[in-house]
């Protein structure tokens, strides 16, 4: 009875099945990038997305992958019946914001733009933080990793907690005035004041009040980070008076008073001239106080209570000063002089600067005060009669002395004024001219002078004319009279002038301003100059044999081919002949400029004008050198450069070339040959798929010898990676590796950069991988196809295969696939190493660690495919692992190929499990919920992973009393 009941339930459910499908389970959400997989216990059916934009389906697999953020509707058909299930492609978080560093003890936030996410830290004893606010404490000196997780996506962020300094000692309540040291028991750190007009501190903490109120005082080391306190600033009781009185008075002068505004009563006053007391404490009375008259010179301060914890002091100074008088010297000149002189000099024997001399005659003063300049000065010649004194003034105190002495000004008269007579024009050979005195007087004596030569002797005055005979030398005469008494000498009126006319020839220059060869429309100054032609010419000028202007100059503006020429006629009557004449002939030049351009290696253009001698370059933006015939050019977009060329007559002329500056460009930084070559790849990229839309190449040159530079002109818009290999290199040997910008031999992990037309810049550090020496051996293949173990693959050569240290990640050398897409390493030493091929658009996951040893040194079939539909690399060719038991839960099989079968222990049983499986790059590929109230356990439940790429992966299964992590195998 029991079986005929299980019979007719099997039919009724298998009748169900034909009718209608299963509902879906699985995970209700993914990741962008990421894949779930879902499953249908109704069997022979197909998958599809409602929306592939958003998620994608494996038909026949379900797994499902991420693409945009949004909701989709994935429907599982068998025959005519399906179900559906809602999936949410949740966006990564948008990346960490907030700063990188962190002092210990301080807090500071860190953000995403995406809400609703939870904080983490690891590890925790490095920096607190608030899972849902992102507030970040530093707990201990380190670097610790942030991550923020949305809807099971997330971002990490690291963060390095730096040591602060120790806490500042020292008393931190002052008065005004008063002073406290600070110290941290931190070597090396610098003091500072938030606000110095509170409170000042010295680079050994001494702090000084300023004015009443609380300043934060800080201790900053080497780090950045800084321990911080806060002064108080008090100020006293006593009220602040300002200090009266003071100035400067002359010596022997009474002194001046110092007091004070006000005072308090019970307050004593002290008086202090710099530091020390001046008198007894005076004390307060309620109102104004004064010390006295004060003699000594000095800056005179009072402090209010002195000598107590808070004595005040007084507001401002008193500035006591002693002015000496004026030194004593002597009055210097006077004495007789002729009238109509230019009189006496009066002076000084010495004089100080900054001390004023006025001259007196008698009680009145005479000019102006003449300052002192440290030696003699003088008063200048005095003309009036009379007895001369001087006072000295100093200009600043006022202070006056007389000085010592006096000078007496005699005024003599001169001889009577007379006319002088004769002379004129004689021809050469002649007898020569008269010259003589119209009048003269007894007791003066005349000289005749011919400029500044006296001719013949003095002759004595008698009361009638005289006569200095005849004279036959040219030039103009002059007759001076001298008292012979007194000496007084006055000059005769008038003058005779004898000239002697030769006969001569006269001469014509002519001269044009710049030259004989000028430019285009400019104004040429022509001035006319003459030889012996006469005391009055006159000038006749002539354009083309034509009359155009008299007079010595001319202006014209020369067109080509002007001939100027200019005639002079002499009025000099013994001129013969009495013209001359003179032309020239003036030309018109324009230079022809040149330009031209030639690119050298390291992205530079040298730019060359020629056909004139000096040049201007416009604009000067990126040039070497703007006023150069040669100068380089490195613009950062294309620029048009226009030279203007000048000749050595002022001539101009222009010429332009245009510099392209639409290049992709950088440097290599690698130590080698100046014969080396590169080989540079630019690779233009859609980030979003990484797809590969163009590939072009070029080979590096050398600049200065020994740096690498490369360069792409003219590449479209678009988003670029540039890929460097040195040529010559041997494939599995210790070399540079084929390098990604800006240092990685991973397309995925290489820096990109945006071009839109001008020059960007994009430097290759090459990466040197070194074999360590040995005995060991690796080998494999690759083949490429679908991915799930289908027969059909068929060998992929020519692929780079990089070998890898397994301890630190960094590559040792590389090789390539051959025809038949295997590869191998010869020579390695024992140590730990894993493989990992590398293509445009595929992501690897790299080999399991291979260990080479005297025991195994070698390790052959270490395979890989490239699955075109999941654009991936995994590892191809596995071993068997054996299946891992813990906590009595069994996961098998290991290697999986479809479905993993866990099975549970009882103790578990009504709980939920979570199960998660990520690649070993931390990327998850599966993750699912196990309710196990719908499992009879103990008992097991199958997971289909047909939708995860052949690799190795990392399996967490977690419960409320189980944790169980173990490698896994996927191998389809």
């Amino acid at each position: 009875m029991k079986h005929l009941l299980l019979c007719l339930l099997a039919v009724i459910f298998s009748t169900a099945l034909k009718a209608s499908v299963l509902p879906i389970t699985g995970p209700t959400s993914v990741c962008i990038g990421s894949y779930i997989t879902l499953s249908d216990a109704t069997s022979g059916g197909l998958w599809s997305s409602s929306s592939p934009a958003i998620a994608t389906v494996g038909s026949s697999t379900g797994v499902v992958f991420g693409v945009f953020a949004g909701s989709v509707t994935i429907t599982y058909t068998v025959g005519a019946s399906y179900a559906t299930y809602a999936i949410t492609v949740n966006p990564i978080p948008s990346p960490i914001t907030g700063p990188s560093s962190l002092c210990l003890g301080t807090s500071a936030m860190i953000s995403s733009s995406t809400p609703g996410g939870v904080w983490s830290i690891s590890p925790t004893t490095i920096i607190s933080i608030a899972p849902l606010t992102g507030l970040m404490t530093g707990v201990s000196v380190g670097t610790a990793t942030i991550t923020y997780v949305v809807s099971s996506c997330f971002v990490t962020h690291t963060v390095t907690v730096l040591p602060s300094p120790a806490p500042i000692a020292g008393a931190t309540s002052i008065c005004v005035g008063g002073s406290t040291t600070l110290t941290d028991a931190t070597p090396g750190g610098t003091w500072v004041s938030s606000t110095p007009g509170i409170a000042t501190i010295t680079s050994g903490g001494v702090t000084t009040g300023g004015a009443v109120g609380i300043a934060s005082i800080s201790y900053v080391i080497s780090t950045g980070c800084a321990a911080t306190t806060t002064v108080t600033v008090t100020a006293s009781t006593v009220t602040l008076y300002s200090v009266t009185g003071g100035g400067a008075y002359c010596a022997g002068g009474a002194g001046v008073p110092v007091g004070l505004a006000g005072s308090q009563v019970g307050v004593n006053y002290q008086l202090y001239n710099g530091g020390s007391p001046v008198g007894s404490p005076v004390a307060g009375t309620g109102s104004a106080i004064s010390f006295g008259s004060i003699t000594t010179a000095g800056t005179y301060s009072v402090i209010a209570n002195p000598g107590t914890s808070c004595a005040t002091t007084m507001t401002g100074s008193a500035v006591v000063s002693v002015d000496p008088l004026p030194t004593v010297y002597t009055v210097t000149g006077g004495g007789h002089y002729c009238l109509g002189g230019t009189g006496l000099v009066i002076g000084l024997s010495n004089s100080d600067i900054g001390v004023n001399y006025q001259l007196y005659n008698g009680t009145i003063m005479v000019g102006s005060p003449v300052a002192g300049t440290g030696s003699g000065i003088s008063f200048g010649s005095m003309t009036a009669a009379g007895t001369y004194t001087v006072l000295a003034i100093n200009t600043l105190t006022g202070c006056v002395s007389n000085m010592a002495g006096s000078a007496l000004v005699v005024v003599d008269p001169l001889p009577v004024v007379h006319s002088v007579t004769g002379g004129g024009s004689y021809c050469s050979g002649g007898t020569g001219l008269h010259i003589g005195l119209s009048s003269s007087d007894v007791g003066v004596n005349y000289q005749l002078f011919l400029g500044s030569s006296a001719v013949g002797a003095p002759i004595a005055g008698s009361g009638a004319s005289i006569d200095f005979g005849l004279i036959t030398v040219a030039g103009t005469y002059t007759v001076v009279a001298t008292n012979a008494t007194t000496s007084c000498a006055n000059n005769m009126t008038g003058s005779a002038t004898i000239t002697i006319a030769t006969v001569t020839t006269p001469t014509v220059s002519i001269s044009a301003t710049p030259g004989t060869t000028v430019c285009p429309g400019t104004t040429v100054n022509c001035i006319a100059s003459y030889t012996s032609a006469g005391t009055s010419p006159t000038f006749a000028w002539t354009l083309n044999g034509a009359a155009v202007a008299t007079g010595p100059t001319y202006s014209l503006v020369p067109i080509t081919g002007d001939v100027v020429g200019v005639t002079i006629t002499s009025s000099d009557p013994c001129a013969s002949p009495a013209t001359a004449t003179t032309t020239v002939v003036m030309t018109v030049g324009v230079p022809t400029v040149t330009a031209t351009a030639s690119t050298s290696c390291g992205g530079f253009t040298t730019l060359t004008a020629a056909g004139a001698v000096s040049y201007s370059w416009s604009p000067s933006t990126s040039l070497g050198c703007s006023s150069c015939s040669s100068t380089s050019a490195a613009p950062t977009s294309t620029t048009i450069y226009t030279v203007t060329g000048t000749d050595g007559f002022g001539c101009s002329g222009n010429a332009s070339v245009t510099v392209d500056a639409n290049r992709i460009s950088g440097y290599i930084t690698y130590t080698g040959s100046s014969t080396d070559t590169f080989k540079v790849w630019l690779v233009q990229f859609n980030p979003s798929d990484s797809s590969i839309l163009a590939l072009d190449s070029t080979y590096s040159c050398m600049v200065g010898g020994t740096n690498p530079y490369y360069e792409f002109m003219d590449a479209a818009a678009g988003n670029y990676l540039v890929k460097a290999q040195l040529l010559g290199t041997t494939p599995g040997t210790s070399s540079y590796i084929p390098t990604y910008s800006l240092s990685t031999p991973n397309w995925y992990s290489a820096t990109g950069l945006t071009h839109a037309a001008a020059t960007d810049t994009m430097h290759i550090n090459m990466v040197y991988g070194t074999v360590p020496p040995g005995p060991g051996f690796i080998s494999g293949y690759v083949v490429s196809g679908a991915g799930r173990g289908t027969s059909g693959e068929v060998p992929e050569p020519d692929m780079i295969i990089y070998l890898l240290d397994a301890t630190t990640g960094a590559p040792i050398t590389y090789t390539y696939t051959d025809a038949a897409g295997l590869y191998s390493f010869t020579g390695l030493g024992y140590g730990s190493y894993r493989i990992a091929p590398e293509d445009y658009k595929y992501y690897t996951t790299v080999s399991d660690v291979i260990v080479l040893d005297a025991t195994n040194s070698s390790k052959s079939a270490v395979g890989f495919k490239k699955h075109t539909t999941f654009g991936n690399i995994t590892p191809y060719a596995v071993e068997n692992v054996a299946a891992v038991v813990g906590y009595n839960l069994s996961v098998f099989p290991n290697p999986v190929t479809s479905e993993l079968t866990i099975s549970w222990p009882d103790h578990i049983s009504g709980t939920t499990a979570s199960v998660s499986i990520t690649d070993m790059s931390g990327r998850v590929a599966f993750i699912n919920d196990v309710d196990l109230s719908s499992v009879s356990v103990p008992g097991t439940t199958q997971l289909n992973l047909t939708g995860i790429p052949n690799g190795i992966y990392h399996l967490v299964i977690k419960a409320n009393s189980l944790y169980y992590t173990s490698k896994l195998v996927v191998a389809h």
